[in-house]
């Protein structure tokens, strides 16, 4: 699970997802898919650029770590909706027919399907 809070600088946002994934093929089981949650509530923006290396670097890797859904938690505010729908529009084109995603609206609804699903494959 990773928590982003007012604007997301590139550099650290991708150490941030670098390290996330890196703790993740460390300690995952391996014949588990596994559901990456992402709280997006308290972000203000997300540049391109993030968006960019999100897609076409990051996601790649998670895909090929075990990754199969990533569950995000909805912001309140619609000025963070459209960040939040920009978002998942550049993931989506990446990572179509691999990776499901989906919005919850809050953290502990996220977790709780992502432990449904965990103990629906074990």
């Amino acid at each position: 699970m990773v928590r982003f809070h007012g604007a997301v600088h590139p550099p650290h946002y991708q150490h941030l997802m670098d390290q996330g994934l890196a703790l993740y093929n460390q300690h995952a089981p391996a014949d588990t898919p596994a559901s990456w949650i992402v709280d997006v509530r308290q972000l203000d923006t997300l540049p391109n650029t993030v968006r960019h290396w999100t897609a076409t670097n990051w996601q790649p890797r998670a895909y090929a770590a075990g990754l199969r859904h990533l569950r995000f938690v909805e912001p309140e505010h619609s000025s963070r909706q459209l960040a939040l729908q920009l978002h998942t529009a550049t993931q989506e084109a990446a990572i179509e027919e691999r990776c499901q995603l989906t919005q919850h609206e809050t953290l502990s609804a996220a977790i709780q399907q992502a432990q449904q699903a965990t103990a629906a494959t074990s």
